[in-house]
């Protein structure tokens, strides 16, 4: 346990909204999670040597991103733009009107899925609840790179920034799940590179100690999303053959000097652990930290946009310490308004 304190924030029982979102997860799309995980184990156990150049992952990550481009529209209220930096290509959300502060945004998708595209709603949600610029990473994911390479794409994207006069002190790292992961992982190779630190880091349920995934823990049964085979997979065939040294947690290295944290999970996900360790081990580094939680919700519900109480409740968290940590004005009241009838 953290022998330093930190802020804990406990929320109540799910909405209707959250239970159907739960039961969609657990539904629909839980068993097509499993079902790819399923149909890579057995690649690798009939084609071991070829795994990476015939893996389900990115053909299927490429099918879903098309799929939600079309799917998911982005709203009258927000620009968007697709951008291409340093080689690395993001979506580009903004307000109309001036942003006083830009989120960096690592979507999530256990490292091997996932886009700017699946996390629109979340991302777009973002900028109309605190009036800043979201910069959605496409960032590299393996088999095309290495995973020990996984934080190098985020950094060129950061230094950039600064190389074009961004105010470190205006930009915070947000990601869920995977992109948890890289939010804090990327800030500490910010630190060990000598760049000024961005100005904060939000964790949405980050997926931290992938020595986790190896280990025969029991699975929570309310855990809504994610298939333990998934988990096992990613570790075992991508991560665990680099090394002891891929496996470790960030909360193992170190996180002395990294901004002001705010983290968000439920408690009932399998990776609430790793949420609350994060919390404990940014506490003992003397780095302020808050951690919110909610009961009865799904894996990074957030992705719901302002579509859920729950989401909209932590979205507007998220929102309040971006002002807090950039200094940004707060989006005025009314327009917030607008945005939640508007959903």
């Amino acid at each position: 346990m953290s022998s330093e304190p930190f802020a804990n924030e406990r929320f109540g029982l799910p909405s209707w909204q959250a239970k159907a979102e739960n039961m969609i997860a657990r539904l629909v799309v839980k068993p097509v999670i499993w079902a790819a995980a399923f149909i890579a184990e057995a690649l690798h156990e009939w084609a071991p040597a070829p795994f990476e150049k015939i893996s389900p992952y990115p053909l299927w990550r490429r099918g879903l991103d098309v799929l939600l481009r079309a799917a998911v529209p982005i709203p009258g209220s927000v620009s968007c733009s697709r951008v291409k930096i340093r080689g690395v290509t993001a979506e580009h959300y903004t307000p109309h009107g001036a942003a006083a502060a830009t989120v960096l945004y690592f979507h999530g998708g256990g490292f091997v899925i996932g886009s700017p595209s699946s996390h629109r709603l979340l991302a777009t949600a973002l900028v109309r609840e605190s009036g800043a610029a979201v910069l959605s990473l496409d960032y590299r994911m393996p088999p095309q790179i290495p995973f020990t390479q996984i934080v190098d794409d985020g950094l060129a994207v950061y230094r950039q920034l600064l190389a074009d006069g961004a105010d470190p002190k205006s930009i915070v790292f947000a990601g869920d799940s995977a992109g948890g992961y890289l939010t804090v992982a990327t800030a500490q190779a910010v630190n060990a590179a000598g760049l000024p630190s961005p100005a904060g880091l939000v964790a949405l349920a980050p997926a931290l100690d992938l020595r986790t995934g190896l280990a025969p823990t029991e699975w929570p049964s309310t855990e809504h999303l994610i298939p333990r085979l998934w988990i096992y997979n990613i570790v075992s065939r991508i991560v665990a053959p680099l090394g002891p040294a891929a496996l470790t947690s960030p909360t193992d290295r170190d996180l002395a000097g990294l901004p002001p944290t705010l983290v968000q999970v439920s408690a009932d996900e399998v990776l609430y652990p790793h949420a609350v360790r994060l919390a404990e081990a940014l506490a003992d580094a003397g780095v302020p930290v808050k951690l919110q939680v909610w009961d009865g919700v799904m894996h990074v519900f957030q992705l719901a946009g302002s579509l859920v109480p729950e989401s909209r409740q932590a979205l507007a968290n998220i929102a309040e310490f971006i002002w807090s940590a950039t200094g940004a004005p707060p989006v005025e009241k009314s327009a917030q308004a607008k945005t939640h009838s508007h959903a």
